[in-house]
């Protein structure tokens, strides 16, 4: 028996120093298989490069300094290993990458991101696994791309400009970032009708800059935003004739800067603002621009914190004097059709009819296209014949005493 009690004491140890020899297999193993790597970066200038990456550097999957791509390279299976670049990601003209497919394992870049003149690039797939970058993202020159589907999984960035991607024309892919730490800037956008996309966000840290962008109707997609930490400029859209999506807006902290819209003819939308929040005012060359009258900039003029410019815009807009005089006549109403009133049918072909409630007593009724033109007016008549209008959208405005509402309506 002692004989026994011996050799078990023995298999025991025998047993325990398997098990730490095994752990610590085990621990080297899996350091091994996870490693930093490259801390003074490193630049891919070629297919071969790719290819090789893991034979070059085995076990590489955190790249400690920055990453650049650029050159005959056609896909990026080879980087199918990294999860996390400690510097920037920069992947620029690359003529025959279509996709970013290989990067899937990507978790976080700690600087900036950017993406310019890679001419055959259609989409972002491939950042799906993507949750954080440190810096900026650029996203520019990128002439086949469509779509930015790939960023889902990012909630928040620092500071986000999309330029000149000409064929891109929807922004869907941003649907759950909520949060812009500095500036979001959207120019020189060919394709681009709104700001569908960007649904989820809230708040913007620097400015927000809509810029050049020569197919923008409106900026839909901005519905939720609500808070801009310095300025607003909106300027050489051509195209644009609506301002709406920014009515859950209440607080900038510089600028307010409307310029060279041609097709812009109203600032409804910015009602919302609070004038203590605007430091300077510039409405400025928005030809069609005639109703400038809304609440935040009423209130500014009342008051106003900083420098007022306002010229070459549409009669009713074209002077400081003229708003003021416009918003001392008539007080301006928050448009809520179905409380103020209804045009009906809308859309409609040949007649509409106006229904008011709280029993307003209609004064006049004038229908304005697109281009801030009234093209019909009468005094009293609810029942208005539009036969003579070409289809398109439209603008009804309705005054009683020193009140006036406005609703769109759609030709077809």
């Amino acid at each position: 028996m002692p004989h026994a009690k011996s050799q078990m004491r023995i298999n025991q140890k025998i047993m325990k120093k398997l098990a730490l020899l095994l752990m610590l297999t085990f621990v080297i193993q899996t350091e091994a298989s996870s490693q930093s790597c490259i801390p003074d970066g490193i630049t891919f200038y070629t297919q071969e490069s790719i290819d090789n990456f893991q034979v070059d550097y085995p076990n590489c999957t955190e790249i400690e300094g920055y990453v650049e791509i650029s050159g005959d390279i056609y896909n990026l299976n080879g980087l199918s290993v990294l999860t996390n670049i400690g510097e920037y990601l920069n992947i620029h003209h690359n003529n025959q990458l279509a996709s970013l497919s290989g990067l899937d394992n990507l978790n976080t870049i700690g600087g900036d991101l950017t993406i310019w003149g890679n001419n055959t690039l259609t989409s972002l797939t491939g950042f799906n696994n993507l949750t954080s970058i440190g810096g900026n993202i650029q996203i520019k020159d990128n002439y086949a791309l469509t779509s930015l589907m790939g960023f889902e999984s990012l909630t928040s960035v620092w500071d986000l400009t999309i330029s000149n991607n000409t064929n891109l024309g929807s922004l869907a892919g941003l649907d759950n970032v909520t949060t812009i730490d500095s500036y979001l800037t959207i120019m020189s956008q060919l394709t681009l009708t709104n700001i569908e996309g960007l649904n989820s966000l809230t708040f913007i840290g620097g400015n927000l800059n809509i810029l050049d962008n020569y197919s923008l109707i409106n900026l839909s997609g901005l519905n939720n935003l609500t808070s801009i930490g310095n300025g607003i400029e909106i300027f050489d859209n051509p195209v644009l004739t609506s301002l709406d999506a920014l009515a859950n807006l209440t607080s900038i902290a510089n600028e307010l800067y409307i310029a060279t819209n041609n097709s812009l003819v109203s600032l409804e939308g910015l009602d919302n603002i609070d004038a203590n929040s605007i430091q300077q005012l510039l409405i400025l060359y928005n030809p069609s621009l005639y109703m400038c009258e809304v609440r935040s900039v009423c209130d500014y003029l009342a008051s106003p914190n900083g420098t007022i410019s306002i010229n070459s815009n549409e009669s009713g807009c074209n002077t400081q004097a003229e708003i003021e005089e416009a918003c001392i006549s008539i007080d301006v109403l928050e448009v809520i059709p179905e409380s103020e009133f209804i045009v009906y049918p809308n859309p409609a072909k040949n007649k509409i009819s106006i229904i008011c409630s709280n029993e307003l007593a209609i004064d006049e009724i004038s229908i304005y296209n697109q281009l801030g033109q009234k093209v019909l007016h009468n005094n009293n008549d609810n029942n208005i014949n539009i036969s003579t209008l070409v289809q398109g959208f439209y603008i009804v405005e309705l005054i009683s005493g020193n009140f006036r509402v406005r609703q769109k309506l759609r030709i077809e």
